[in-house]
């Protein structure tokens, strides 16, 4: 936030003890506390609404954001997020835990891959560019917009359908007495298509 004079940071409140740490280390920091704007929750739809009013959402490590991140896409907020690379040995960090991997896996979906960054050196300037190129942060909110209304990531119908025909699946197994196996439903979707 130092790098960032203009910047606020926008949190829920869900716990009172947590605001006051959070604002302590803020003045630690240098960054004046009236900087962090703590909100209350609200209902989904005002959630929604209230996302929009977001620039950029910074992205929580080790746990990402699950359904917050989905509704900030949504919104159409560019989320950052930081991944490391677990298969490098020289890696900052080595945890390779699902809930480490939400927010990159659904920017990978929607193929807006420059804002997973493998270091934390690298996550802190991407946030400081897009917070500071104006040019550069439309070109990456259009991009994102455009290709959330195109992503199978918010296409319900053929999630819907997708689900379906992974029960049809298993059940006609069931009828044929076949043992449990692994079902690979994006298979399932290119057979559909075919017919």
């Amino acid at each position: 936030m130092n790098q960032t004079p203009n910047s606020v940071l926008w949190l829920t409140n869900h716990k009172p003890d947590s605001k006051e740490q959070l604002e302590l280390r803020a003045e630690e920091s240098g960054v004046d506390a009236s900087r962090l704007i703590f909100s209350p929750g609200v209902a989904a739809g005002l959630h929604l609404t209230r996302a929009q009013a977001c620039d950029l959402m910074l992205d929580s490590w080790p746990y990402n954001a699950h359904s917050t991140a989905t509704d900030a896409l949504w919104a159409g907020v560019p989320l950052l997020a930081y991944l490391p690379d677990y298969h490098d040995p020289n890696a900052e960090l080595q945890t390779p835990k699902m809930c480490s991997r939400v927010s990159a896996s659904l920017l990978h979906t929607l193929g807006v891959n420059q804002l997973i960054q493998p270091t934390i050196d690298e996550f802190v300037s991407a946030a400081v560019q897009l917070a500071t190129d104006k040019a550069l942060y439309k070109q990456v909110r259009d991009a994102l917009i455009e290709r959330r209304m195109k992503s199978r990531l918010y296409n319900l119908v053929r999630y819907a359908q997708t689900h379906e025909s992974a029960y049809e699946e298993l059940f006609n197994r069931f009828k044929r007495g076949e043992s449990p196996a692994p079902l690979n439903v994006a298979d399932l979707r290119e057979v559909d298509k075919k017919q």
